[in-house]
């Protein structure tokens, strides 16, 4: 999903410089697998992880390398379009 989302904001013209990733994971997870594995999957650079959230407990039956998120820095332009898109897309399955 979050390769999706990446791939998408970069067609709308984001460049992969501004996108921004945070971690949250267990505290017994190793956090710089967890990182290595989200760069390599999402395609990012290690620099473009900008905070790791840990929590107190343990990863017995959760998500192996903790959540991740995405943020695409000073993105007003952006939310614009993407606001409008979906007004468009609801517009034509809904008419008023």
């Amino acid at each position: 999903m979050l390769r999706a989302f990446i791939d998408f904001i970069k067609e709308i013209g984001v460049a992969k410089n501004r996108i921004k990733a945070s971690i949250r994971i267990y505290n017994d997870i190793n956090q710089n697998e967890a990182i290595a594995y989200r760069s390599n999957i999402l395609n990012l650079n290690k620099d473009q992880f900008f905070n790791i959230e840990l929590m107190g407990g343990n990863k017995k039956g959760k998500l192996k390398f903790g959540m991740c998120r995405l943020r695409v820095e000073k993105s007003s332009k952006e939310f614009k379009l993407l606001m409008s898109l979906i007004n468009v897309v609801k517009n034509r399955i809904m008419p008023s």
